[in-house]
C-alpha cells in the first residue's frame, strides 16, 4: 500500500461549519477506491445537513466512509436503512 493512501487529517477549528481547512483537503485529496475512516459522526460535521453533504459527496466519487464509534459504513450504494441510520446516530 502506498503512504498516498495513509494519511491523516486533523482541524483544530470548530466544526460549527463547512469552512474548516482540513475537511477541505480531505475531499481534494481522496479518489475512488478509498476509505476515508473516521472516529465518530461529530469529528467530520457537527450537523445533520453537512454530515449527509460530506458523506454523499464522498460516496459520490466512489470513496468508502466508515464512522468506528457509530459502527457506520457508507459506500454510495446504501441502503434506505443505512441513511435512517446515519439521520438517526448522526448525532446522538
Amino acid at each position: 500500500m502506498s503512504s498516498r493512501h495513509l494519511r491523516t487529517f486533523t482541524d483544530k477549528a470548530s466544526g460549527k461549519d463547512m469552512k474548516r481547512p482540513q475537511v477541505d483537503a480531505l475531499l481534494t485529496f481522496v479518489h475512488n477506491g478509498d476509505t476515508v475512516v473516521v472516529h465518530s459522526t461529530d469529528r467530520l460535521a457537527r450537523n445533520l445537513d453537512d454530515l449527509r453533504h460530506i458523506v454523499h459527496a464522498l460516496t459520490q466519487r466512489g470513496v468508502r466512509v466508515e464512522i468506528t464509534k457509530e459502527c457506520l459504513t457508507f459506500t454510495g450504494k446504501d441502503s434506505p436503512m443505512a441513511n435512517l441510520m446515519l439521520s438517526a446516530m448522526g448525532f446522538s
